[in-house]
């Protein structure tokens, strides 16, 4: 069984996409916002909506919390026994991951054909002896085919990567390397949006949005704010619990040692996109000096289509 038919083996009513093409069914416009988890994940929403320009959103994990619709929904399953709290013996629940998990059974509550389009199952997912064929899941929860790049070394990366560069069905597959953020990149661009905004990349910000208090009141749903209170407010006293035994980060975030780090990984993949796809506009908010650095340290020069946004002066 290939890695596209074991995930979807996974989930109830999922269904094996033979092309990324395929989605184009549930694209409605031709503008795209890809959410990342930072503070900063509104601001461009907030602009769009002010223009009065129509646009589908792509997101993952807690997108499906906030108040609009989500198009397109990167599902990432994370399981504990105790969906209030963690086990502090394990490393992952000393990192970011931590709130991850914590908050995976209010995802799945939020899910529904109410306020989420279609739903993308993360191909990386952990092994659970639990399993994933209890998860109760969309019905259009699509599972595309996947280019899978080797992120063991960064000679197995540039060699992966240059290997989808050439693919003659490049188009038809999700390039799957480091996150969620880079396979909803490579899907938006394939399935010929026009116009794609990136925006909520915060890696400076300690905490996600949905962390802040503010945020929450401002963009999340009515009848789920005070479930997430208590829950943050858990993963709060959790984290004061394990201060200063946390190690440095996750083993889930792959190799340390290579150039390809997350976050410039994210920008030289976006390059990418724009100079294979000229016809795309694209707009990323690069608020963040870690995700402005990584622009500078990536290209002397940034592609005509990439426009660098930020929030003090940010103008769509």
């Amino acid at each position: 069984m290939d890695a596209q038919h074991l995930i979807a083996a996974n989930y109830k009513n999922a269904y094996c996409l033979s092309s990324v093409q395929e989605l184009k069914r549930h694209k409605s416009q031709e503008t795209i916002y890809i959410m990342g988890h930072g503070p900063s994940a509104f601001v461009i929403p907030q602009e769009l909506d002010c223009k009065e320009i129509n646009h589908d959103l792509s997101g993952t994990s807690a997108s499906v919390f906030q108040s609009k619709y989500t198009d397109f929904y990167w599902y990432e399953p994370h399981f504990l026994e105790n969906g209030e709290g963690f086990k502090l013996t394990t490393p992952e629940s000393c990192s970011s991951y931590a709130l991850s998990r914590i908050m995976h059974h209010e995802w799945t509550k939020e899910v529904s054909d109410e306020n989420v389009g279609v739903v993308i199952p993360n191909p990386q997912f952990p092994a659970n002896e639990l399993g994933y064929a209890d998860v109760t899941i969309h019905k259009n929860t699509l599972v595309p085919p996947w280019f899978f790049v080797n992120e063991i070394s960064d000679e197995e990366i540039s060699k992966g990567l240059r290997t989808w560069c050439r693919a003659p069905n490049r188009e038809d597959l999700v390039l799957n390397f480091r996150g969620s953020v880079i396979r909803q990149l490579s899907t938006a661009f394939a399935l010929g949006y026009k116009n794609i905004y990136i925006g909520g990349l915060d890696p400076s910000i300690s905490g996600y949005w949905y962390t802040n208090r503010e945020l929450r009141e401002m963009h999340m749903k009515r009848d789920i704010l005070k479930r997430n209170d208590r829950i943050c407010k858990s993963y709060g006293t959790s984290l004061l619990r394990v201060a200063h035994t946390a190690p440095s980060g996750s083993a889930l975030a792959g190799p340390v040692s290579t150039y390809y780090d997350f976050h410039r990984s994210i920008v030289f993949i976006l390059f990418i996109l724009c100079r294979l796809y000229p016809w795309t506009q694209t707009y990323l908010l690069a608020n963040d000096p870690i995700i402005a650095k990584a622009c500078i340290e990536l290209g002397a020069v940034i592609p005509r289509n990439l426009y660098l946004l930020r929030k003090e002066d940010i103008s769509i």
